[in-house]
């Protein structure tokens, strides 16, 4: 088996990116079975023995959550964590909505799949939260727990582990609900190919862009300022009056006409000399305070054009006027069945209630637009996600009945 080789640079990134990583997941987990939960200091293992792993569940029977990732992101190989039985069954219990009620019956398949479930939101959460630090995309598959039968089976569920060097990763979540506090020990195997694919997420991520690489200011003042000017000192300049003399080169200065603006103080402004034109200051608009005219204003009805009756009127379809069309949104969902419920039974559902629809297995499923029935067809399964196969196009006349 070979040694670790990351760096103790990439090894502390490894410890404080795990670290953030699971407290998003313990958020994540919080807000689905609403508890208050706290992620504890992690503790790293490096070059840990698998034999090793079972003696820090004290004898009891772990369960091997698994995690898988979608194929192109950031993560390839899956995620392997450990749990013990009896807390996982505490977990199971706030899933299906108690108050975190154990025993000691082995954990039954259905509290098995509510810790899957428990599992899948806390990666997805976790890895979704995070993925803003990213520098490629993460994508959860699938999350599964299963009890753990030692080396044999990590052999088909992640191979990789017996073939590198791992670190043990181990921690709790504490659990509470205001009175009570539970604890959900785990201990995490990460292989050094794993950890050298998560350290490089943040490795572009966490790069800060160069300064050549900042966007452009929208736009330069300093075309328009005088040499020597600085923005500040250009923000901060009292303007002066406006006086603006035009004066043509050809003709004499005593018979050039000059502009002077009211109110700036010159001598022009005062006493007009000959030939100056006197333009009175504009008034201080602002919409707050609007300018009054005084003089009167003539208010008029308006005057509509009749209309003219051999305009001709499109016909009512058009294939022109469907293309403009083409590009809006429309709302599609699948109905798999009905049901009627009175408030009373609406009140008393919890998690693990079963409804039973108005609808037989096998029977066609429903397909909408925008609220109104268009299609019949059949779910299917695309790779992770569901899918439906249209099999009738509903007819105009079964479209206006429903």
């Amino acid at each position: 088996m070979m040694m670790m080789s990351l760096s103790a640079e990439d090894t502390d990134t490894l410890k404080k990116k795990l670290q953030l990583l699971l407290e998003e997941a313990s958020k994540s987990l919080g807000d689905m079975i609403g508890l208050k939960i706290a992620l504890q200091p992690l503790d790293f293992v490096d070059n840990a023995e698998l034999a090793d792993v079972p003696d820090f569940f004290e004898g009891e029977a772990p369960l091997l959550a698994h995690t898988k990732f979608r194929e192109g992101g950031g993560l390839s190989l899956p995620f392997s964590m450990l749990l013990k039985s009896q807390q996982a069954k505490v977990l199971a219990n706030y899933m299906l909505g108690g108050s975190g009620v154990s025993n000691e019956n082995p954990l039954s398949e259905m509290e098995q799949s509510a810790v899957g479930e428990a599992v899948n939101q806390m990666m997805n959460g976790a890895f979704y939260k995070s993925s803003a630090n990213f520098s490629k995309k993460v994508d959860v598959a699938t999350s599964t727990v299963t009890p753990f039968e030692g080396e044999e089976q990590l052999s088909t569920v992640n191979p990789i582990l017996l073939r590198q060097s791992v670190y043990s990763v181990h921690g709790n979540y504490t659990l509470s609900d205001g009175t009570t506090t539970d604890v959900l020990d785990f201990v995490i195997l990460l292989p050094l190919e794993w950890a050298e694919s998560f350290v490089a997420l943040f490795a572009v991520a966490d790069e800060a862009p160069p300064s050549s690489a900042l966007a452009p200011p929208l736009f330069d003042i300093s075309g328009i300022m005088a040499p020597g000017t600085t923005l500040e000192s250009f923000k901060t300049a009292t303007p002066q009056p406006a006086a603006v003399t035009a004066r043509a080169e050809s003709q004499p200065a005593a018979s050039a006409p000059s502009v002077s603006f009211g109110g700036g103080g010159g001598n022009n402004a005062a006493s007009p000399q000959q030939g100056s034109v006197s333009i009175p200051p504009p008034p201080n608009f602002s919409p707050h305070n609007p300018v009054h005219s005084s003089e009167s204003v003539t208010v008029q009805p308006v005057q509509f054009g009749s209309l003219d009756s051999s305009v001709t009127v499109s016909p009512a379809y058009d294939s022109s006027n469907l293309d403009l069309m083409l590009d809006i949104k429309i709302n599609l969902h699948v109905e798999l069945g009905r049901t009627t419920m009175n408030i009373k039974e609406i009140l008393e559902l919890g998690r693990g209630t079963v409804l039973e629809l108005d609808r037989l297995a096998g029977e066609p499923v429903d397909l909408f637009a925008n609220g109104k029935l268009i299609a019949r067809g059949e779910v299917v399964v695309i790779e992770d996600n569901f899918g439906l196969r249209v099999t009738n196009i509903v007819s105009p006349q079964e479209r206006l009945k429903a």
